[in-house]
């Protein structure tokens, strides 16, 4: 990685953590090539979680927000363990409130990102029609 980054480690250096990608690349390899012939998908530093666990709302002390990555890993196992049982829960449930369940999941997200996207004026009409496609 010659001067480029993944970016679950571009998300790492931005939340003031400096450490090489070496490791990280070659654990989450070595990872993948252990767990592939059980049909795992690839492990990966993912930007999403990255940004979850290592940011000032996991902890504002940067030395405690392991704690975080340690209860997504708990609970991404957990949803492993019992992601049949939880895939037949939302078969049972009516579809408009599953619907509606994912909508309001997903409103921090829009609001965050129509916000960025009006931000600026000079680039805020096309951002609205944008949205609206």
């Amino acid at each position: 990685m010659t001067g480029q980054y993944m970016p679950g480690m571009l998300v790492l250096r931005n939340d003031g953590f400096k450490t090489s990608a070496n490791p990280i690349v070659t654990l989450t390899g070595l990872g993948s090539l252990v767990m592939a012939p059980f049909g795992a998908q690839a492990f990966n530093v993912a930007a999403i979680t990255a940004a979850i666990c290592t940011g000032k709302d996991a902890h504002e002390d940067p030395s405690k927000r392991y704690i975080a990555g340690l209860v997504c890993g708990l609970l991404y196992v957990t949803v492993g363990i019992f992601g049949v049982t939880l895939a037949s829960l939302f078969t049972v449930l009516p579809r408009t409130f599953v619907t509606t369940l994912a909508g309001l999941a997903l409103l921090g997200a829009i609001e965050g990102s129509l916000a960025n996207a009006m931000a600026e004026a000079r680039t805020r009409e096309t951002a609205v029609w944008l949205s609206t496609c």
